[in-house]
């Protein structure tokens, strides 16, 4: 079951990246295995070496994980729009523009805030 759960996760690709299952999916398979390990593991006796059963459960969990964040890659490259995405000077410039933009606008409407309840107590 490992291990077919394993080769499951490459289904998502299959999956357009328009339907919203498909980091669901994804996510979910690394979960599944990691619960059937718990549920192996409590039946096994305890013991200092690696088994056969684990290890095949470590490199399907890992497998799930990589193409977990390779879906969650081609979702992000799929959906991000802007032209200069491979975080060179000017992406990172204009992400700090953002941030200061955003809190600009926070602070602003705080103020405002302020004046409301002042205007009200008043």
């Amino acid at each position: 079951p490992q291990i077919l759960l394993a080769m499951a996760s490459v289904v998502t690709f299959w999956l357009t990246p328009e339907c919203g299952e498909r980091l669901t999916i994804a996510s979910t398979i690394p979960l599944a295995l990691a619960v059937y390990d718990l549920l192996v593991y409590s039946s096994l006796p305890a013991g200092a070496q690696l088994t056969c059963i684990a290890l095949v459960g470590m490199l399907g969990f890992v497998f799930s994980l990589v193409v977990l964040l390779l879906n969650g890659l081609v979702l992000l490259l799929y959906y991000y729009k802007e032209p200069h995405f491979w975080l060179g000077p000017w992406h990172l410039k204009a992400m700090m523009l953002r941030y200061r933009q955003q809190g600009v606008w926070t602070r602003l409407l705080h103020v405002v805030d302020r004046m409301h309840v002042i205007e009200l107590k008043g």
